[in-house]
C-alpha cells in the first residue's frame, strides 16, 4: 500500500552510508526475530513434553488410585459373601431351614444347599 511506497521512497532518499546501517539494522532484527522465533519453539516444544510427562504422572496415579478404591470394594463385597457363607452354616447348624437361611441371608436354596453339603 501507500505505507510501503512511502519507505520505498525513504529508503532511495539514504544516502549509501545511511543505507548500509539501516541494511545493518534490517539484518540485525530478521535474525533476532529468527533467533526468538526458535527459542519460542523450542519453549513451546519443551512446555509440551513436560504437559505430558506431568499427564502421564497424573493419569497413573489417577489409575492407582481408582485401582486401590477397586480392590478395597472387591475386598468389602468378598468379606461380604463370606459372611453371609458364614451365618448361612451358622443358621443350619443350629436348625433353620434353608428356605428361612436363603430369605435371612440373600443367598440362593441351591446355593446353601453345596455349602451346608460340603460342613
Amino acid at each position: 500500500g501507500i505505507g510501503a511506497l512511502k519507505e520505498k521512497l525513504d529508503y532511495l532518499k539514504m544516502d549509501e552510508e545511511e543505507k548500509r546501517r539501516f541494511d545493518k539494522h534490517v539484518d540485525r532484527t530478521r535474525s533476532n526475530q529468527g533467533t526468538a522465533d526458535y527459542f519460542r519453539e523450542k519453549g513451546l516444544e519443551e512446555g509440551i513434553q513436560i504437559g505430558r510427562k506431568k499427564g502421564r504422572e497424573e493419569g497413573r496415579e489417577e489409575g492407582r488410585e481408582e485401582g486401590r478404591e477397586e480392590g478395597l470394594e472387591k475386598g468389602r463385597e468378598e468379606g461380604r459373601a463370606e459372611e453371609r457363607k458364614h451365618l448361612a452354616r451358622s443358621l443350619y447348624e443350629n436348625g433353620a431351614a434353608i428356605p428361612l437361611i436363603a430369605a435371612s441371608t440373600g443367598l440362593s436354596e441351591k446355593a446353601i444347599s453345596k455349602l451346608v453339603d460340603k460342613a
